[in-house]
């Protein structure tokens, strides 16, 4: 096989539905007298074009001899032809010679990009998982690969704190596979977008957002204490006393935080107790923070 910007040219093989022996990860798309489709493909999948009546000599097309599929070798209805693997997100024009005749788009979607979980608390992690697919997956009639996996390669994962305005390096990751899987624990301490790359092409972006982390403790039976914190001073920012009694909460009372993030008060009903912080404010780049909840 032969990569060529960011497409690699699978070999073509023919042959009717019953003795297909190339199986590639990817749609199955006909050509016939219809009009072109539009496709849409994961990064990666290899589109199968099938004949569907018929025709002279039909060659697919793309510009710029991305990709160029050939059924001039047989014009049998069923023949089935196993065509490019993409990679590089985008939408392609390609056009069909022959009965069917015309143009339509391939569409290749970014390579997954996933966080668990989406939200944090000051301070805590975050796993980022995701692809940057290295060859297309093929196999024959038996499920054997056609190809040796590609050996690890090493992708970048770049991230854009809130308030930034590109993407800056993070860290470098090993890509395993033929999808480039890929895994990193990460430790935002303001919301932040995340997105990988490896040889042009770039995942799909994925964001953590991040709540303040706000801890109340008990000092006496009616005394209380709560500290407030982020990656920036907190001092100023009010936070609600918020109780509890049968469902629902409600606001009892509002406290200003010191210059060290906290502030102290005093309860003496029933029920339970927590603390809230609206990202208001919690400030730029937080979602609404909460305490754990006493008993009272």
């Amino acid at each position: 096989m032969i990569r060529l910007f960011g497409v690699v040219l699978v070999s073509l093989a023919f042959a009717a539905p019953a003795s297909a022996f190339v199986v590639c990860t990817g749609p199955d798309v006909q050509v016939g007298a219809v009009p072109p489709p539009s496709i849409t493909i994961a990064s990666g999948d290899t589109i199968h074009w099938t004949v569907t009546g018929p025709h002279p000599a039909t060659h697919i097309l793309f510009p710029d001899d991305l990709c160029t599929v050939d059924f001039s070798a047989s014009s049998a209805e069923g023949t089935w032809v196993t065509g490019c693997a993409l990679f590089v997100p985008g939408t392609f024009m390609y056009s069909i010679e022959g009965l069917g005749a015309g143009s339509g788009t391939v569409t290749v979607l970014p390579p997954l990009l996933q966080v668990i979980p989406k939200t944090v608390v000051f301070g805590d992690d975050a796993v980022l998982s995701g692809q940057v697919p290295n060859q297309p997956e093929c196999s024959d009639d038996d499920g054997n690969p056609l190809d040796p996996p590609i050996p690890e390669r090493e992708a970048s994962v770049l991230q854009r704190p809130a308030g930034a305005s590109s993407f800056t390096p993070l860290s470098a990751v090993s890509a395993v596979g033929s999808r480039g899987d890929f895994a990193l624990l990460v430790s935002p301490s303001i919301g932040t977008t995340y997105q990988a790359r490896l040889n042009g092409i770039t995942t799909e972006t994925t964001e953590v957002l991040v709540r303040p982390r706000i801890v109340l403790t008990r000092r006496t039976r009616h005394r209380f204490a709560v500290r407030a914190a982020a990656a920036h001073s907190l001092a100023g920012a009010r936070v609600q006393v918020q109780v509890r009694r049968g469902a629902g909460w409600r606001v009892l009372k509002s406290l200003r935080l010191g210059s060290a993030g906290t502030a102290r008060f005093s309860l003496s009903r029933h029920g339970q107790a927590r603390v809230f912080m609206p990202a208001a404010e919690a400030g730029v780049g937080y979602v609404a923070g909460v305490s754990r909840s006493l008993n009272l």
